[in-house]
Formats: structure tokens, sequence, C-alpha cells
């Protein structure tokens, strides 16, 4: 399957008879919406059945799938509303990440520790500056360089 092929797929089962206005304020509630739910699924996998990702029960993860193509849906809804087609959305988003790290993902950027929000050099990958990573126990980050601040000057 391809983008283009998908797009097509969404066109043809959009309702006709939709203003412009109304079509964006579907696709922008539906994407909404749908995203919520992919949030609510996870929450209560996470948090009241207390599934680690990794081992989030089949049915779960079929669910999240699920959900993950509604939230699809709506947003190639909403792109071709623009004239926007999903290789473009993609290619934006991609100069955009690229423009605020161009090393690549895994390079420590200056930005704004999640954890304490002070402005240190942080990893990419987790988010944590050096020194709240040993407060907070982030044992989920397995990239070797986290810096201390002002290493990566």
């Amino acid at each position: 399957m391809t983008p283009r092929f998908y797009e097509t797929f969404v066109q043809r089962l959009t309702l006709a008879g939709f203003s412009d206005t109304e079509r964006v304020v579907m696709g922008a509630l539906g994407l909404t919406g749908e995203a919520g739910e992919v949030a609510d699924l996870l929450k209560k996998a996470l948090f009241h059945q207390r599934d680690p990702v990794a081992a989030l029960p089949l049915a779960t993860r079929d669910a999240l799938l699920s959900e993950l193509g509604d939230v699809l849906w709506y947003l190639t809804l909403l792109a071709s509303c623009f004239d926007w087609s999903l290789i473009d959305v993609m290619t934006a988003n991609v100069l955009k990440l690229r423009a605020r790290c161009p090393q690549g993902g895994a390079t420590p950027a200056r930005r704004c520790c999640v954890v304490c929000g002070s402005e240190r050099d942080v990893c990419d990958h987790c988010g944590y500056c050096a020194a709240c990573i040993p407060d907070y126990g982030q044992e989920g980050c397995d990239e070797e360089e986290v810096l201390t601040e002002g290493e990566a000057d």
C-alpha cells in the first residue's frame, strides 16, 4: 500500500455534500477523538491493568492498531482539505525535526528537560538532563551518551 492509494481510498469514503468548513471540522474533531481513544487504551493498559508496553495483551495491541488506523484516516482527510498529501505532511515533519536536531535523534541538543524544566543539555532519546536521570531512575534510556551540562558546547 502507498500513501497515494490510501489518500484515494479516504477520498472515496468521505461523504459527499459536506462544505469545505464541515470537512475541516470533521477532520479535526475526528482526529482529536481518535487520538483520545489511543490515549485511553494505553492509559487503561498501563495504569489500570499495569501491563508493561512490551507485554500488552494481543487484544489491546489489536485495538491500538485499529485506533491508529482511525487517526490516520482523519489525518488524511484533514490534510486533503488543505490540498496536502501524506507525503507533504511527512516531508514537512521531517524538515521540522531536522531543523530542530540537525545531527539526528540521539544527539543531545539545547532544550528544556522534561523533568525539571530547566534549559540544559538533554538526551533526545529520553528528554532528561544528566542531573535528573539519577534522581528519577531513568533506567529506560539506553543511549550511551547522556551529557552533563555544558559538554555539548
